[in-house]
């Protein structure tokens, strides 16, 4: 929290993260969560990114987003959604197939 709290200070909003970068994802989300708890800051206050691996199948990038997104959807939302990795253009396709 005081990492955040020190960089929101400064100005810097932009927390990027992801689920498998270790536990950095699962514990921004705590600190942020706990800050905006407590009345410290707003949801407004940041911006928050992580990302995904696009998956040769859409059922495993299912998997991977719902692990993802039960820790993250207790900020409400995510601000930028990236996919890590992209070396094969087919691989986001299967990924958003079937998005309107």
């Amino acid at each position: 929290k005081n990492v955040i709290m020190s960089c929101l200070k400064i100005g810097l909003n932009h927390f990027e993260t992801a689920r498998f970068y270790g536990s950095s994802e699962i514990q921004f989300v705590a600190a942020l969560v706990d800050l905006m708890n407590e009345g410290v800051v707003k949801r407004e206050d940041f911006i928050f990114q992580t990302k995904v691996f696009p998956m040769e199948n859409k059922s495993d990038f299912v998997k991977q987003w719902n692990a993802s997104w039960s820790n993250v959807e207790k900020l409400g939302f995510v601000d930028l959604l990236s996919f890590h990795c992209v070396s094969d253009d087919k691989l986001v396709g299967v990924v958003t197939s079937d998005v309107e």
